[in-house]
């Protein structure tokens, strides 16, 4: 018994010796394949088809197009409970390596991204990104007033010169943007019916993307200014205006003629007047007795208002008018007889 075991230990020990450094490294290969197999087991792919990338540009440099993101594809451990859907990448524009007017060729690689897990076989779709960058410089620019809506003032106003405190601002931004820029226009200005007064407002600028200013708010001082027109009114009848303290009063013997009268005013109290409003009248205040007379015509505008004036009155005399005790008949003198 002792020298059947004796001969299967010299074989064994035969079948280890003959030709061992082959043997050796066949055996050093296969625990190699086994340990890929398990690995490969254990792991997973991950897709990512949108993972944004965050664009480090010195100061002097912009990108004014849209957000970038590429596809990004790994194999992480299947028992590793990590979340990518997070994940961001970053990538560090060099301005050494920028030229004005040609697109910037930007590197992708497994460095820009940070993975929350151990991953491997990291794929980046596409690799190389191409950039419009530009320049930023600055620029003083003047400034201009937009309103939200004229028409929301009265008829009788509206805006003058504006002026602004600081008269200039300094923009930065693309060099091809800045250039193209003759004025700042600033963000609405509200207006209401109530405005009649020169006022003050402090503004934001309405700026492009990717464009800053200094200052970002300046003051407008907007002047108002009143608006002015005229208006004929015709066919007016003619008033008698008499003193309080006369005993007989004393009418025009004949037929009046119709007035016509311009009056001048704010621009919509003239529009809305009504011609009732307007009173053209004689004074007889003054005359005692019947008689002719050359009468002078003035006109009034019941209410007073200050901002209407009346600008002409046609006809402004008459001349030669007959006036007779109001109880006259028409077409008597004033004893009562028949006129010739």
């Amino acid at each position: 018994m002792v020298k059947f075991f004796s001969r299967i230990w010299g074989f064994l020990v035969h079948l280890v010796k003959h030709d061992f450094w082959r043997k050796l490294i066949a055996l050093a290969f296969a625990l190699l394949l086994y340990s890929v197999i398990i690995q490969e087991d254990g792991m997973r792919e991950v897709r990512l088809p949108r993972v944004p990338i965050e664009l480090l540009l010195p100061d002097n440099l912009v990108y004014t197009g849209a957000p970038k993101t590429v596809s990004v594809s790994f194999m992480c451990d299947k028992r590793a409970n990590v979340d990518f859907t997070n994940l961001k990448g970053q990538a560090e524009v060099q301005l050494d390596k920028f030229t004005s007017n040609v697109p910037y060729q930007l590197m992708l690689t497994e460095e820009n991204f940070s993975f929350p897990g151990r991953v491997r076989d990291v794929k980046i779709s596409p690799e190389i990104l191409s950039l419009d960058l530009e320049r930023v410089i600055s620029q003083r620019k003047a400034l201009n007033a937009r309103f939200d809506s004229l028409s929301k003032m009265s008829d009788n106003y509206s805006i003058g010169e504006v002026d602004f405190v600081p008269a200039e601002v300094v923009i930065t931004g693309p060099e091809e943007t800045v250039k193209n820029i003759d004025v700042i226009e600033t963000m609405p200005i509200p207006l209401d019916r109530n405005i009649s007064e020169n006022f003050d407002y402090n503004v934001r600028l309405n700026l492009p993307e990717h464009v800053s200013a200094s200052p970002a708010r300046v003051i407008a001082r907007v002047g108002v200014v009143r608006n002015y027109s005229d208006r004929v009114f015709r066919n007016l009848p003619l008033k008698f205006m008499y003193g309080s303290d006369m005993k007989s009063f004393l009418r025009p013997g004949g037929e009046m003629p119709l007035v016509e009268v311009i009056v001048s005013g704010l621009a919509g109290k003239v529009r809305d007047l009504s011609p009732n409003a307007v009173q053209p009248y004689i004074d007889l205040s003054n005359i005692r007795e019947g008689g002719k007379y050359n009468l002078h015509i003035n006109c009034m505008i019941s209410g007073g208002d200050s901002d209407l004036t009346v600008r002409s009155v046609n006809p402004v005399e008459l001349r030669g008018i007959s006036l007779v005790p109001a109880g006259t008949a028409p077409g008597k003198t004033a004893d009562g007889k028949q006129k010739k």
